[in-house]
């Protein structure tokens, strides 16, 4: 199981080092009080073993509310920890959503979690220690990421496409709309204004206009390698596709263009950027620093080794 604890506690770095949780950006969204609460919270957790077992060995997300880390656990749903006290995070609430939970995003009271072939699901977390289950919306494909902007919500969901959600009646959300295409597999999304950047595995980036209901592809870009994960921050996206993180200058959403990329330490599957840095967790479990403050010259900071997790089984 050591792997799968190496790839959560990657996980945790990234967040650590990137002191901000971007597929949430719903105005009124809990945030951390700053980086250095950020990370103190978050170093903590990296270290620490629960009394129960099985919830570290599958977790895939995690985003910050307040005080309190919601994780998206895979096949054990949602899981909320404490973290009030960085020294002694403590496990408060679960449920159970009868699928895979692979991604999160929290907006106001409430956490999306992209679950699988069960589409996404709507959890109040309003009592971290009883989250329920107020919400679906199912359809076609599986849910593997979500990003969450003031009333709607989008979810990568593979050759299902993107689809856009209304949530603002969390009890019924409801799609509204979704991209259509042959060459399409969308496994990440990130938000940049009325365009979502999309990674579309071996079919590249694509970037797609979401100011109406039903959103639609305007560009694709082909890039090397299978795209993993996408990061946008401000008129760039950064691209984690395997062994090199991309650059991709989307000023014109038109006519998104290749500028630069860095090589990966051993595999590029995780991205996220904050104030002028990349954050790259790479497949075998560390996490690459790099200087992107100038977008077409991006060069590495360095690259922090995140050892397993013991195995308590």
């Amino acid at each position: 199981m050591h792997s799968r604890f190496r790839r959560f506690g990657a996980l945790l770095a990234l967040l650590i080092f990137g002191c901000s949780n971007d597929n949430s950006t719903a105005p009124g969204s809990p945030t951390p009080t700053g980086c250095a609460d950020y990370a103190t919270t978050m170093k903590a957790l990296i270290g620490y073993t629960p009394p129960w077992t099985h919830w570290l060995s599958s977790a895939f997300d995690l985003a910050l509310m307040q005080d309190y880390a919601v994780v998206a656990d895979g096949q054990y749903g949602l899981e909320i920890l404490s973290v009030a006290n960085p020294s002694q995070p403590v496990h408060i609430g679960h449920v159970d959503l009868g699928d895979w939970a692979d991604d999160v995003a929290v907006s106001g009271n409430y956490a999306y979690v992209a679950n699988s072939t069960q589409g996404l699901a709507v959890v109040d977390v309003s009592n971290p220690y009883s989250p329920t289950v107020v919400g679906t919306a199912h359809f076609p494909g599986a849910a593997y990421r979500v990003a969450v902007s003031g009333p709607r919500a989008f979810v990568a969901a593979g050759d299902g496409g993107l689809k856009a959600i209304d949530i603002s009646n969390p009890a019924s959300p409801t799609v509204t709309g979704s991209t259509t295409g042959s060459e399409q597999n969308m496994v990440d999304v990130a938000l940049a204004g009325d365009y979502a950047v999309v990674a579309n595995s071996y079919y590249g980036v694509a970037m797609v206009d979401i100011s109406g209901p039903t959103p639609g592809v305007v560009a694709t870009l082909s890039v090397p390698s299978f795209v993993n994960r996408v990061a946008a921050d401000g008129n760039y996206a950064y691209v984690a596709a395997g062994a090199e993180t991309h650059v991709i200058d989307i000023t014109d959403p038109l006519h998104p263009a290749l500028v630069a990329g860095v090589a990966a330490r051993r595999g590029a599957r995780y991205v996220t950027v904050h104030d002028g840095r990349l954050y790259v967790s790479d497949i075998a479990a560390g996490v690459q620093v790099v200087d992107v403050s100038t977008p077409a010259d991006p060069h590495e900071l360095g690259y922090l080794d995140v050892p397993p997790l013991p195995d308590t089984r």
